[in-house]
């Protein structure tokens, strides 16, 4: 769950900044790697890379976390249903059900039919119209979030968040599975949405005991896991010394990684200095 990461300058209440308690992590400066992976094509073996664990003198920052998942929920075309608009009010072509239509606000992207018997196609969120009617009324979707934020027991501001989701506007995308933050390119099991001010877009991660963790990709198969990942996303609802893993058409559910599920569970990830592992990274996210 990143909660309206993409196109999000339409929302007040999420903070872009640049710096806190330091200046973010340091990012290696390189050129992206250009990369066979392209538009048409599923997230497959062919194109996961398998890298050696990192050598002592590229471990840069210790920082400690825990992780949740996000998804790219695929939808069929619903006749009836809310109709998917852009920023300008023009129609996309998909419906959606009112749960699936506030629920892909809640993940930022989606993949839906954009008619009857057409092709998927992929569609990022890309911002809000706060004064525009709502589309729906998603309360009732959202409804245990709201009776925690009224109990006090929610950080995040459920009521204006929901808000949010019942006037989110969309933009088609080339990119397979939505885009992250900006035009990057999402990545089953690379991607993480990370909170900037403390992990900047661009840093690649390593998490030690998710080295030799079993993945399953879009098409299917299998990977053992080398245990670096991308910060290529953000989102209102990731905070300090929380990271939310991408699992490409996965619906997440507890421990889909070992020992990652939700913020009672720990662990250390160590930014890593390797101009080689970046650039690869950053061209598989598009990432200029």
């Amino acid at each position: 769950m990143r909660i309206l990461s993409a196109g999000i300058g339409a929302f007040s209440w999420i903070v872009l900044a640049f710096s806190l308690v330091g200046c973010g992590t340091s990012v290696v400066n390189v050129a992206p790697e250009r990369s066979a992976w392209n538009a048409s094509e599923a997230f497959s073996r062919a194109y996961w890379r398998s890298f050696a664990a990192p050598k002592p003198n590229e471990l840069a920052d210790s920082i400690s976390l825990f992780g949740t998942y996000y998804y790219t929920p695929t939808h069929g075309y619903l006749a009836g249903g809310v109709p998917i608009l852009d920023l300008a009010g023009r129609r996309l072509g998909p419906r959606l059900s009112v749960a699936d239509f506030c629920n892909a606000a809640d993940e930022g992207a989606f993949r839906a039919q954009p008619s009857v018997g057409k092709s998927y196609r992929s569609y990022t969120i890309d911002g809000a119209l706060p004064a525009s009617d709502a589309q729906t009324d998603c309360s009732g979707v959202f409804k245990s979030k709201l009776s925690l934020y009224t109990q006090g027991e929610a950080s995040e501001h459920w009521p204006v968040i929901v808000a949010a989701f019942e006037r989110s506007r969309y933009r088609q995308t080339t990119a397979p599975y939505g885009n992250g933050k900006g035009e990057h390119w999402l990545v089953p099991w690379r991607t993480v949405a990370t909170y900037n001010p403390q992990i900047t877009q661009g840093t690649v991660l390593y998490i030690p005991h998710l080295r030799g963790a079993k993945v399953k990709l879009p098409t299917g198969q299998t990977v053992r896991h080398d245990g670096y990942f991308f910060a290529a996303d953000s989102g209102g609802g990731i905070k300090s010394g929380h990271i939310d893993f991408f699992t490409g058409l996965i619906t997440p559910r507890p421990s889909l990684l070992p020992g990652v599920d939700g913020s009672d569970q720990q662990f250390a990830a160590y930014v890593i200095q390797n101009p080689e592992l970046t650039a690869h990274f950053k061209g598989l996210h598009r990432m200029d």
